[in-house]
């Protein structure tokens, strides 16, 4: 595992600093902010640089931003049956 710095960020690829000195066409698994395992292949490197590109799917930014460890709000349920689908006093033929 390297850590590196993400000089520049868009939805489909990234450039970093390149501490490992990566081959160019080479597969690297990336974990930026909340995002983990995202596939990428180096599509360039020189100068202790190296630029990536997520081929699979466009990558969530805000969450590729967000401080390592930060989860996402996750809704609440307030009305309706999903309110209650947790209770431990439910009925089960409810």
């Amino acid at each position: 595992m390297v850590e590196a710095r993400v000089r520049n960020l868009s939805e489909s690829g990234a450039c970093i600093d390149d501490p490992a000195g990566l081959p160019p066409e080479g597969r690297v698994l990336v974990t930026m902010g909340t995002l983990h395992h995202i596939e990428g292949r180096v599509r360039w490197s020189h100068d202790g640089r190296a630029g990536l590109h997520f081929p699979s799917d466009r990558i969530d930014i805000a969450a590729a931003r967000r401080p390592r460890g930060a989860l996402a709000a996750t809704p609440q349920n307030r009305a309706g049956w999903l309110a209650n689908i947790q209770s431990p006093y439910r009925r089960g033929n409810d």
